[in-house]
């Protein structure tokens, strides 16, 4: 029998949506989980009752909308102890029992480090590397800590305040060694699984690769930076070298873009062509005065490219947009490293021009003008 559609679900689908419009959400990892277990409820009840004949009630309908909105309320104000995220676990610990164990965690890791009275209230270096060992059971690896910094919301990967971890704790629910180990663990598993939560975790590092700005681009140094940790999540893009190759390529065009704009603005094209013209009168071949003229035009400027930011300077990055950061992780997944048979040519897949550039570049083909398709270069 075909499940039933309801409107309920489209509701709180809705609900999601404007929750997650936020940028970034407050524990982006607990929004997801939260949200999915509540989709779940309802879907549960209201499938119990159109197969048991039953008139289907709202009830957990109603207290999905309930704790959505407590759960604003927490994303707001992160010391706000009004909702336990945990709900229906037996013997579930206080919002002050749990701060008071998670104080008591940071500090005893905090002092491990030398100099720690320095910082503050600020775990880091041998203590947070501690941290991972002892407790979360894990190698403080650069993957492992851009996790944690997301899980827990942190304003950098590598280091964690002492508010952002006790409020983090709280709102977990979890205080004692194995429950942190054990939660961690499952993060990890599904953050790491291109099915699960992968795009969630790949979309949030965007985030910190602009030092927790919110910010529309990022530098590309910066992307490759980030890539390098992620991308191996899903063993394969073998090409990544020819993307880097490629991408730095452009983006060295694009550092000369002042360079190049400033010579156009200063020449004088019809003084060029008189002189070029009137040096090469009567010769069949080139004179050495036509060759100099020629050196004195600037070269082609750079092609238009509206999915990267161009600097001020040679001497800033070149960066890219959150558009084209996005639909990299999708183009990945889909094309396998084998553009032949995966990629669509004519543009059913929609994917960003950067995209589109990259594969005819590496395939060494170009677009047929005015021909819908494809040939090689010659």
């Amino acid at each position: 029998m075909t499940n039933p559609t309801f409107p309920e679900q489209k509701e709180l689908s809705q609900l999601y949506a404007r929750i997650n419009r936020s940028s970034p959400p407050k524990y982006p990892y607990l929004l997801r989980t939260w949200l999915n277990n509540e989709f779940k409820d309802v879907w549960n009840n209201v499938n119990n009752s159109y197969y048991s004949k039953k008139t289907p009630t709202k009830t957990n309908f109603e207290l999905a909308k309930e704790s959505y909105h407590l759960f604003e309320n927490k994303l707001e104000d992160p010391n706000d102890s009004s909702y336990n995220y945990s709900r229906g676990r037996s013997k579930q610990p206080t919002a002050k029992e749990l701060t008071s164990d998670a104080v008591s965690l940071f500090e005893k890791y905090q002092k491990l480090t030398p100099d720690w009275e320095d910082e503050g209230d600020l775990l880091f270096e041998d203590g947070f590397d501690k941290f991972f060992t002892d407790v979360l059971k894990i190698t403080p690896t650069t993957l492992n800590k851009t996790i944690f910094a997301y899980v827990f919301s942190t304003k950098s990967i590598g280091d964690i305040e002492k508010d952002e971890f006790t409020n983090a704790l709280v709102a977990y629910g979890v205080s004692t060694h194995s429950g942190i180990q054990k939660w961690f663990s499952k993060a990890v598993m599904e953050l790491c699984d291109p099915k699960i939560y992968l795009k969630d975790l790949y979309n949030g590092c965007f985030f910190y690769a602009n030092d927790s700005t919110v910010r529309r681009s990022i530098s590309i140094s910066r992307a490759f930076r980030f890539w390098e940790v992620l991308l191996p999540l899903l063993g394969q893009f073998k090409t990544y070298p020819d993307w880097k190759l490629w991408l730095n390529r452009v983006a060295d065009e694009e550092k000369n873009f002042q360079k190049y704009k400033a010579e156009y603005d200063n020449f004088n094209s019809q003084n060029f062509l008189k002189n070029f013209e009137q040096s090469s009168q009567n010769n069949d071949v080139m004179s050495p005065e036509s060759v100099d003229i020629l050196y004195t035009a600037p070269p082609l400027l750079p092609r238009r490219r509206n999915w990267l930011v161009r600097p001020d300077n040679d001497q800033n990055d070149v960066e890219i947009k959150i558009d084209l950061w996005s639909n990299f992780l999708d183009f990945v997944l889909v094309m396998q490293d084998d553009y032949i048979n995966n990629y669509k040519f004519n543009g059913d897949d929609a994917w960003n021009s950067a995209l589109d550039e990259f594969v005819l570049d590496f395939l060494d083909l170009e677009y047929i003008d005015g021909v819908q398709g494809v040939h090689v270069k010659e």
